[in-house]
């Protein structure tokens, strides 16, 4: 039985150079399938498998008006990355562990009987639509420039917290709307 889970996470990690091509997982039915199938097999496994397999993003959580492709292409690459990574990882424990072991200790305990997980999976075309509707242009000058700075300072790699506190307070009081918007999609696509 482990064979054939390590063979079957070994062909999909041998699909990342093919998938790679493409610029972003928006509208790619191959990469959808591939990793839609990855997501149901590890949910099969058990909860902290999907739990892992859910903290990789090939979408960025949130985008600025104007060309984003540069930053969703990005994104997908990154996530390619992380996949490929979340597969050795599941090859590796397959191998070290056996299945057997692993599914037993990923079973719920008794005294999480009256507990439940629910997971919510979106599309990459649910998560355009999503960012599509955080339309700055729908918003005044003001908010717009302070959203922009909010972004601007969240690309940074060295980002000044407190510049991004006091947008945030700011946006909090003026245009709670707009702030809305921004985390609703975060959580949408985490």
């Amino acid at each position: 039985m482990e064979e054939k889970y390590y063979n079957y996470f070994k062909t999909k990690l041998e699909k990342l150079p093919d998938l790679r091509k493409y610029a972003s997982s928006i509208d790619n039915p191959e990469f959808e399938k591939w990793w839609g199938s990855i997501k149901a097999t590890c949910e099969r496994m058990g909860p902290s498998y999907i739990k892992r397999a859910n903290r990789i993003h090939f979408f960025p959580m949130v985008l600025a008006g104007g060309d984003n492709s540069a930053a969703i292409s990005s994104m997908y690459q990154s996530g390619l990355n992380q996949a490929g990574a979340f597969l050795e990882s599941l090859m590796e424990e397959l191998q070290t562990w056996g299945l057997d072991t692993l599914l037993k200790n990923n079973q719920p305990s008794s005294n999480d009987a009256d507990k439940f997980n629910l997971y919510l999976t979106i599309s990459q075309q649910q998560a355009q639509q999503i960012i599509q509707t955080i339309n700055l242009d729908d918003y005044d000058e003001e908010v717009r420039e302070r959203v922009q700075d909010l972004f601007a300072e969240l690309k940074k790699k060295d980002k000044d917290k407190s510049k991004i506190a006091t947008i945030v307070k700011w946006l909090a009081d003026k245009s709670v709307d707009a702030l809305i918007a921004i985390l609703l999609a975060k959580a949408s696509l985490t």
